[in-house]
């Protein structure tokens, strides 16, 4: 319960989002955002991880959802646009490299 200025008091819930670390406030079913809304481009640029699912199977898809999460993170700093991406495009590039070792690790141990 939250006090409000004219002495009232108003249930709080914070939701949690999968996708998205920062949670969205709830006031007797208003929703309020804590924080901006990312735009479609970053969400896109945070999410290209996940194609990983489609050629990686699970392997691919754990590898992606990490990736997807750091980078809604790095979306949500205030860091400037370009290095943002950079991170992102980064942080996928080593998802890409860490599901190619794990792959390739466990094709190993089953082949002997």
């Amino acid at each position: 319960m939250v006090p409000m200025p004219d002495g009232s008091e108003r249930q709080l819930t914070l939701k949690n989002r999968f996708y998205d670390p920062v949670p969205v406030a709830d006031i007797d079913g208003e929703p309020i955002l804590l924080a901006k809304a990312l735009a479609p481009w970053e969400h896109v640029v945070a999410c290209i991880p996940m194609l990983l699912i489609f050629g990686g199977g699970l392997i691919g898809g754990l590898c992606g959802v990490g990736a997807m999460l750091a980078n809604i993170s790095i979306m949500r700093s205030e860091r400037p646009t370009g290095l943002r991406v950079a991170f992102c495009v980064g942080i996928t590039l080593a998802a890409f490299v860490v599901y190619v070792l794990l792959a390739g690790m466990l094709q190993l141990a089953v082949a002997s």
